[in-house]
């Protein structure tokens, strides 16, 4: 019972990837609370090594580039490589990836998973959607389904992993879906009009609420406190057209404004403790920075190594009552527009690199005898059938990132 959808699923004691998940973040935490009290951490961090040895091992697909959803624990002890969302976003949320893992994950929702375009009379942006749980036939109560809280949860698993624009274009689609067009206008509702079977239903079931605001105000708008560690990490999630965002909780409010090339932050924590330090972490809209203030002093800044498909800066904020930051931005706006090819297995590839280009890493071998040379990208097709994804590391202006393509 780990899981929303265990009402008509087993997994008769196999290899799960979402209970597994469960398992490694527990005992990390519980090494840190360990190491608050003076105890010793070590059975629950050599746990941890443990369980993340062992969901790599045995779980992860490094040629397809995602979680498997279990292995069976008899007969043949067969692999079943067809996740659902929840194996993704769980093993997301419970932090068992990196960047490039969690990329790869995201492109098996993309690529495997029914999205469905939300769609209304009068309603022009059409570009929202909702996806259902699973992609498995016959279609059966609780596993494959179109569910709000399922889908607010992937979403914040897309924004987890930095891809801002389609966690906002997602969580859209379910908002749209369930409190604008549902027959209960404003409620989140448990079931989606578009699930084939059920329809809109149980809308005095609160299944969707919690993570409906995880994806508020953990993903749009990036507030993770960890007051543990006496540290709050701000994150914001917007999508790129927005110039305006505010919000307002019990212990939170932040307002973002951009006009031009210069962005404001005004922040004031209201949290439990008060010798909290804060940290921003921030997508570049542009290659280069002019100035960061942070309470009318210069800031200094540095770049995140492994971000994918867009660079992001961080910077340290100090402790302080209300914040005021200025980030003015300089150079060449930022294309995050994702490169896209369809090759055939054995065919020669060549792709010209629209960036200065270093490393390649290709954790699906998707190419023999890969070479880069003078920001061309070549090598011969050898990967399985399927979307897959190498990544080349790219300086553009004073920013670095990784380029996905797909």
């Amino acid at each position: 019972a780990c899981i929303w959808a265990s009402d008509a699923l087993q997994y008769n004691g196999g290899k799960v990837t979402h209970s597994t998940a469960y398992n490694y973040r527990a005992n990390k935490i519980m090494a840190e609370i360990s190491e608050k009290l003076g105890k010793d951490p070590s059975i629950y961090k050599k746990e941890a090594e443990l369980i993340l040895s062992a969901i790599n091992k045995e779980l992860w697909i490094k040629d397809k580039g995602w979680w498997a959803e279990f292995k069976d624990n008899m007969g043949n002890r067969i692999r079943h490589d067809n996740a659902a969302i929840w194996t993704i976003y769980h093993a997301i949320d419970s932090d068992i990836h990196d960047p490039f893992k969690a990329y790869q994950a995201t492109r098996y929702i993309d690529t495997e998973i029914p999205h469905i375009p939300v769609m209304g009379k009068g309603l022009k942006d059409t570009a929202n959607y909702v996806i259902s749980t699973t992609n498995w036939q016959p279609y059966m109560w609780s596993i494959n389904n179109v569910a709000f809280g399922e889908i607010s949860h992937t979403a914040l698993a897309y924004w987890q992993t930095g891809r801002y624009e389609e966690a906002f274009k997602m969580f859209k689609g379910a908002v749209l879906d369930a409190m604008y067009l549902g027959s209960g206008p404003g409620n989140v509702t448990q079931l989606s009009f578009y699930d084939a079977a059920r329809r809109e239903t149980y809308r005095d079931f609160a299944d969707g609420i919690a993570t409906g605001v995880r994806a508020l105000v953990q993903g749009m708008y990036g507030i993770m406190p960890d007051l543990i560690n006496n540290r709050l990490t701000i994150r914001p999630g917007f999508p790129d057209d927005w110039n305006f965002a505010e919000i307002e909780t019990q212990n939170m409010a932040y307002t973002f404004e951009r006009k031009g090339n210069i962005e404001r932050y005004s922040i004031t924590p209201n949290l439990l403790k008060k010798d909290v330090s804060l940290s921003m972490e921030i997508k570049a809209i542009r290659n280069k920075i002019k100035s960061i203030k942070v309470n009318g002093k210069d800031t200094p800044y540095t770049l995140l190594t492994t971000t994918i498909l867009s660079p992001e800066i961080k910077f340290e904020a100090g402790i302080a009552d209300k914040y005021d930051i200025t980030i003015e931005w300089d150079g060449e706006k930022i294309n995050r527009d994702m490169i896209s090819v369809n090759v055939a297995n054995g065919s020669q590839f060549r792709l010209n690199i629209p960036y200065k280009s270093g490393k390649i890493y290709d954790p699906q071998n998707v190419l023999r005898h890969a070479n880069l040379k003078n920001d061309i990208l070549t090598g011969t097709i050898t990967a399985q059938n399927g979307h897959r994804t190498v990544f080349v590391n790219i300086t553009n202006g004073n920013m670095n990132y990784w380029l996905p393509i797909d």
